[in-house]
């Protein structure tokens, strides 16, 4: 595996291995494996990728003036030892090195191991330090852009920090698209208008998407250093646009229902699950890897509240966040109305993820899966259905959205 692999910039690391008991769930699946008959990718994602690269995967549109201004957040400089005590808690509980399948195995090993140590057998104080400021270290390695190798070049280049900045106001036009509230770029209108208008400026557009969406728009920076687009509203980065569209999509298929009960399979930092609360959903898990999950807590806790979360292991609310391990996941017999995983299930590895698939066909009545198709196998090539609707996710090229109702 090189290095291209190994960094990538998962919306869920969650589930890279198979979780302790598992195997049994896997047992009853019929399907067998896919033949690997695909190379692995070797995918560039943001931060491994130069300005030119970004251009390339990412632009939906023709280049014009796209009025992106690079910013740079400060952070949340207080304490919250609390937070962290109880996080810290949680992790020691909960981590296995079980969890850990080869790829994400390999990342733990060389990138996380250090910081795991601390979380494991550290101070409050020391695990703070590293949760306050992910972009110091790789904490965040393989599912978020704050990560210090990543920072370090764009400290270092404005023309990378200006490349990031226009690749997020891409991603913000592109949700403006999906929304309805900006014009879908025509490649067979060129030659009769040869160049291209400016970009709305960002804040007019942020009004625009937040009409359209019944929600008052912010973007929270915790941590020093995160870089992105500048708006009134915070640092807009690119994970957090493609989270408020992760999240509207949430709202929109459970609209109908009262109080719905949502799972999130892998969250990252848990920005998708911060726009849902925002907009609603309160009764909202996510099942993670424990390393993984003490940064979602983290992010929460201090976005939303103490009160907002519940770590593996404490008394659980309808209104918090709840964050749980592999293991209490695949213990427990919840139903939900909606489970999401984006861009993680056909990363696990088969095993793996038929065990996941099993528990989703009966423990939902709809699943939603945003993934890419390059890996040895595609969601769709897990047994036993086929979805109802499937067409390109709009955020992400190469991506597809597939709605299953079971």
């Amino acid at each position: 595996m090189d290095r291209r692999q190994l960094i990538r910039l998962t919306g869920a690391a969650a589930v890279g291995a198979a979780a302790v008991g598992a195997a049994a769930a896997v047992r009853g699946c019929a399907a067998s494996a896919p033949a690997a008959d695909k190379a692995p990718p070797s995918n560039c994602d943001v931060y491994l990728g130069s300005v030119a690269d970004w251009s390339a995967w990412a632009a939906d549109r023709r280049d014009r003036d796209y009025r992106a201004g690079p910013g740079r957040a400060i952070g949340e400089m207080s304490s919250n030892l609390e937070l962290v005590e109880r996080l810290l808690a949680s992790y020691r509980r909960t981590f296995k090195k079980a969890h850990y399948g080869s790829m994400w195995g390999t990342i733990f090993e060389r990138n996380h191991l250090a910081i795991h140590q601390v979380f494991m057998a550290g101070t409050a104080e020391e695990a703070e330090r590293i949760l306050r400021d992910p972009a110091g270290t790789e904490l965040h390695h393989g599912f978020d852009t704050t990560v210090a190798d990543f920072t370090k070049r764009l400290i270092a280049s404005d023309a990378t920090a200006r490349g990031l900045a226009k690749t997020c106001k891409m991603k913000l036009l592109t949700l403006g698209d999906a929304l309805g509230v900006t014009s879908l770029d025509n490649p067979e209108t060129y030659c009769a208008y040869p160049k291209a208008p400016p970009a709305p400026e960002t804040d007019e557009l942020l009004e625009r998407i937040e009409r359209a969406l019944g929600l008052r728009i912010d973007f929270p920076n915790p941590f020093p250093n995160e870089f992105g687009l500048a708006t009134k509203r915070g640092i807009a980065g690119y994970r957090a646009i493609n989270a408020l569209y992760q999240a509207h999509r949430i709202k929109t298929l459970v609209a109908r229902i009262r109080n719905p009960r949502i799972l999130e399979i892998g969250g990252g930092t848990g920005r998708t699950a911060y726009y849902a609360h925002k907009l609603g959903l309160k009764n909202y898990s996510i099942v993670d890897l424990p390393f993984t999950a003490i940064s979602q807590g983290y992010f929460l806790g201090r976005t939303l509240g103490l009160d907002s979360i519940a770590a593996d292991g404490e008394p659980e609310t309808a209104d918090a966040v709840k964050l749980c391990a592999p293991d209490t996941f695949f213990a427990r017999r919840e139903r939900y109305d909606l489970i999401v995983n984006v861009d993680s299930l056909t990363e696990m590895g088969w095993e793996t993820a038929s065990a996941y698939w099993k528990a989703i066909r009966s423990r939902a009545a709809r699943f939603l899966s945003i993934n890419h198709e390059s890996n040895e196998f595609t969601v769709r090539q897990l047994p036993g259905l086929a979805p109802q609707t499937r067409y390109p996710y709009w955020m992400r090229r190469g991506y597809v959205e597939e709605l299953y109702l079971l």
